[in-house]
């Protein structure tokens, strides 16, 4: 009798054991790959950050358009750049699209507050013909000014939508005006609007 309680309670705690190994594991992926703990991760979606388009039509017709790369040691758990450039008087210039998506909502608001402290030391301000605001995205920055990387007059919109981070930087050249890169802006806000109610 007493031998076979052993027995049990020597299977009680090595299914204990497995439980917890398997619990331990399951949370370690969450936080490593997910950034987050199951209860706490960003709702289930519809959309990735690769079904977000740039309005080719936009850009200037010489534009090389890359396709979105994924930088898998980025800050968010879903990471995504797509670089686009266009050559004039003998310049090379760029447009960088950025995506993060975070795990949680509140890892998106501390990397926005990160972008915005970036925004606050640099250049950037209101254009006077850059009126758009978004209603959809739940914090908002655009302007224009010189980069300070490189010293070239640029534009740039930093939004965030729930769980993801956009980032839109934008030379300013004679075939791209303040006026395109707004509309750029304004279609990637639209495409989020129609992501995000569905």
């Amino acid at each position: 009798m007493g031998n076979k309680n052993r027995k049990r309670f020597a299977g009680i705690i090595v299914l204990s054991l497995a439980g917890i190994f398997l619990l331990s594991c399951g949370l370690t992926y969450q936080l490593i790959v997910k950034q987050c703990v199951f209860w706490t991760c960003a709702p289930t979606r519809t959309f990735t950050i690769y079904d977000l388009i740039l309005p080719t039509d936009l850009y200037p017709s010489n534009a090389v358009i890359n396709p979105m790369i994924s930088f898998p040691e980025a800050p968010g758990a879903d990471s995504g750049n797509l670089a686009v450039y266009w050559e004039e008087n003998g310049q090379l210039n760029k447009s960088i699209l950025t995506i993060e998506r975070f795990g949680t909502e509140g890892k998106a608001i501390e990397y926005f507050d990160i972008l915005e402290s970036w925004r606050t030391e640099g250049t950037y301000r209101p254009h006077p013909d850059i009126l758009y605001q978004s209603q959809t995205a739940s914090e908002y920055e655009i302007g224009c000014g010189i980069s300070g990387l490189g010293g070239e007059y640029e534009c740039d919109v930093d939004a965030r939508y729930k769980e993801f981070v956009v980032s839109l930087n934008v030379s300013i050249t004679g075939q791209m005006s303040e006026k395109d890169f707004e509309a750029i802006a304004v279609s990637l806000d639209k495409q989020f609007e129609a992501f995000l109610t569905d």
